[in-house]
């Protein structure tokens, strides 16, 4: 017992490692975009995980790549969701921006607009940045927007049932090919994706 107990224990401590250094590279990547935003590739790592947790060559990962115009969906209610809409805008992507209620739209409109100032200011905005606003729409209806997406990017609290909640109704609503994205700093990936009936397009 005692050994089966340190085995569950060291598998556990090696999964923690693995989704770390996963997070730590996708943190890496955002930053990178966000500060640059001169990309129009959309880049996501889906995670398959096994049914023994042996370490980090045990997660296998998926590079989903587009460099063509993609309509997407920001869905989040803290401060990643300005940089990323605002990213995918400027990289040449519709985006849709959802709020949780229409009184924030206004401070969500204008979080995205200073972000642009600053990056304008410091003469950071891609090739692509000509038009951008006209890219950018706001609603606090997701499920719309969410029928025409490719690409769907969650970044709401670290709650699993709140996570579970979202990208079940986006996997009820997005077509078949679309993209299901989360930014959580360490929730697996089959937890966020348990009430989806189309589990494999689930990512972070």
């Amino acid at each position: 017992r005692e050994a089966e107990r340190l085995d569950d224990l060291r598998r556990a401590f090696e999964r923690q490692m693995a989704l770390k250094m996963l997070n730590a590279e996708a943190t890496a990547r955002h930053a990178e975009a966000d500060c640059h935003v001169a990309d129009s590739h959309i880049s996501v790592f889906v995670l398959r995980k096994s049914s023994h947790w042996t370490g980090p060559s045990q997660i296998k990962q998926t590079r989903i790549v587009t460099n063509q115009a993609a309509n997407t969906l920001v869905l989040s209610s803290g401060a990643m969701a300005p940089s990323l809409a605002l990213s995918l805008a400027l990289a040449g992507h519709n985006t849709v921006r959802a709020a949780r209620r229409k009184e924030s739209l206004p401070q969500a409109e204008a979080a995205v607009e200073a972000g642009y100032r600053k990056l304008a200011e410091a003469e950071l905005l891609p090739a692509r940045a000509k038009g951008w606003r006209s890219r950018i729409s706001f609603t606090t209806d997701p499920a719309t927007p969410a029928r025409e997406i490719d690409f769907a990017f969650e970044a709401i609290a670290e709650d699993a049932d709140a996570k579970q909640a979202v990208f079940a109704a986006l996997d009820d609503a997005a077509l078949p090919e679309a993209i299901l994205a989360s930014t959580t700093s360490g929730m697996p990936v089959d937890t966020i994706a348990r009430n989806c009936t189309h589990k494999s397009r689930v990512a972070l």
